[in-house]
């Protein structure tokens, strides 16, 4: 009997507890029926969010697309620095090619920008006085103004040009040494910036750009361009005619390497590529003290021309600097012609540079232990011999300092490992790295439509 109850007993626990477990079962299924709904909605609004993030990529797009298209579109001669070669009433008009289809590929895409080539008229080289000139100013090719020293001279506070005594200090280059401060050293007007009579020769534009450019420095102006570090105290020259006539005698004025972006002035340097019989290059890695592209990969051989050097005496002087190379192994280098192309910064500026381009082969170092580089001047951290393939993967992993990529894109080309067969852009990249920056449309130094 007893037996009865402890069985009863226990059948009356199982039935309990398959009562709770139903219950715990219906509310789990009513749990994962609610989640599902939650997750159905969850889903439906990644959707929504996924379409607003595209509608508003689109938006973007055209925002972008109607604000470059503004900027094109606006007046293409103010602020540029030009010839005053115009007759009264009329006003230049640079017709240079649109940067939009030109510039360095090594992303793949041409930079954009609205600063087209200014009008030129050469001031006849360092001695030249403007007495041959028909017109009273002093004229010349300042090529491509930065955009944003155009917005600075636009501004209402900053167009003081036209007021050399009401000028702030730093449009004042000469106030120390010039008691005659009505003599404004530039003359504005709507559609260009040209020096005044009083500028005539080498020595009045170099310190012009002197004091000018040292007093933006000291009060802050473009800190991220001329300011700190950033300054190098090296003197580049500055050539009427950028392609032409590139000799110590032939330039109009000299100015501090750094302050060349602000103006897009041409800049020139020297690249080698010293390689191997082998068929391996040398290539050496920034030191991460540098002040501009630490630590990226560079040429073998690479640096600025400063005022007063030749190409190959610049060379010559790179070599031992940066590699510890004498001067009887530099000067085997051999000439193999120029890379030229826009450098377009992380503003979208545009800075127009020309590189001398060198090759120079040695014995592999298995041989001729007097063809190692070696670092001296603390500006390279190390060399390494690496072979064409190791040295492709490091362009596309974008481990080269950007002008050093293009100086190697010219030199596969030239040895034949990037080919018509195995490049479809072949002619692209060829003619992107061989530029004229527009002054193929002023031959002789003149605007030759406003001329006609």
């Amino acid at each position: 009997m007893k037996e009865k109850q402890v069985l009863e007993t226990e059948v009356g626990v199982l039935r309990d507890a398959e009562a709770a477990l139903k219950e715990d079962k219906l509310e789990a299924s009513t749990r994962a029926t609610v989640m599902e709904k939650q997750l159905e909605e969850l889903r439906s609004r990644e959707a929504q969010l996924k379409s607003s993030v595209k509608t508003l990529r689109e938006e973007l797009r055209k925002v972008q697309s109607s604000a470059a298209l503004l900027e094109r579109q606006r007046n293409p001669g103010v602020g540029y620095w030009a010839a005053n070669g115009s007759t009264s009433g009329s006003s230049s008009r640079p017709v240079g090619t649109p940067s939009s289809e030109r510039g360095p590929i090594l992303n793949g895409s041409a930079p954009s920008s609205p600063v087209p080539p200014a009008e030129v008229a050469p001031p006849g080289g360092r001695g030249s006085t403007g007495s041959d000139q028909s017109s009273t100013e002093e004229a010349v090719n300042l090529e491509y103004l930065r955009n944003v020293i155009l917005q600075f001279l636009e501004n209402e506070k900053m167009r003081l040009l036209r007021d050399y005594n009401s000028a702030p200090d730093h449009w004042k280059p000469n106030a120390e040494k010039n008691s005659a401060v009505d003599a404004t050293p530039f003359v504005v007007t709507p559609s260009k910036v040209f020096f005044s009579s009083s500028i005539t020769t080498f020595e009045d534009r170099t310190a012009l750009f002197k004091h000018l450019c040292e007093k933006w420095r000291d009060t802050g102006l473009f800190p991220d361009i001329i300011g700190g570090r950033l300054w190098r105290s090296e003197l580049y020259p500055i050539y009427p005619l950028a392609m032409r006539d590139n000799t110590v005698e032939g330039a109009a004025f000299v100015m501090e390497r750094v302050c060349c972006a602000l103006f897009g002035f041409v800049t020139y340097g020297v690249h080698m590529t010293m390689y191997t019989e082998d068929g391996r290059i040398w290539v050496p890695r920034r030191a991460k003290t540098k002040q501009t592209w630490p630590g990226l990969l560079d040429n073998s051989v690479a640096g600025g021309i400063p005022y007063g050097l030749k190409p190959m005496e610049s060379l010559v002087k790179e070599c031992m600097e940066e590699a510890s190379l004498p001067e009887e192994i530099a000067r085997n280098a051999k000439t193999v012609g120029c890379a030229s192309y826009f450098y377009q910064t992380r503003k979208r500026w545009l800075q127009p540079e020309v590189e001398y381009v060198y090759d120079l082969c040695v014995p592999p170092p298995e041989v001729g232990s007097q063809y190692i580089p070696k670092p001296l001047d603390g500006e390279v951290e190390s060399f390494e011999l690496m072979t064409v393939q190791e040295v492709i993967q490091h362009m596309r992993s974008e481990e080269f300092k950007p002008n050093c990529a293009i100086v190697l894109l010219d030199f596969l080309i030239r040895h034949g490992h990037i080919t018509p067969e195995n490049e479809p852009n072949y002619i692209e990249i060829l003619t992107r790295i061989h530029m004229r920056f527009g002054f193929e449309r002023y031959p002789n130094g003149v605007n030759i439509s406003s001329a006609q």
